[in-house]
């Protein structure tokens, strides 16, 4: 985001104005998965729960805090999908839900 104020001396009086201008846009398919997914319990022990409250067709992996993928690419499906995640050792990991042409990162912390 990007605020700009500017005042002219010549208009002072009348107060000052403002442009905004955003460049951010955000994607109907990344809001809509945002707001019909709940992935619990956050922390695990490396059994969790990913509810999803739509019917549609959505990918999900797990990455380290580097990037790198630690659980390879799954189809999750409308209401509850259990992942078994204990092999992977305790912190802090990403998970990337893709659905269509979006994507967006949850954090996963396994205890």
């Amino acid at each position: 985001m990007f605020v700009e104020f500017l005042s002219d001396a010549s208009i002072r009086t009348q107060g000052w104005t403002a442009n905004y201008t955003s460049t951010s846009t955000i994607d109907i398919d990344e809001v809509l998965l945002k707001n019909n997914l709940k992935i619990f319990p956050n922390p695990t022990y490396g059994v969790f729960t990913i509810f999803l409250d739509i019917e549609t067709f959505v990918t999900f992996e797990i990455l380290d805090i580097l990037g790198k993928q630690v659980l390879k690419t799954n189809k999750i499906i409308k209401e509850d999908n259990n992942i078994e995640a204990s092999e992977l050792s305790n912190g802090i990991y990403m998970i990337k839900f893709s659905i269509r042409n979006s994507s967006f990162i949850e954090r996963l912390i396994i205890n």
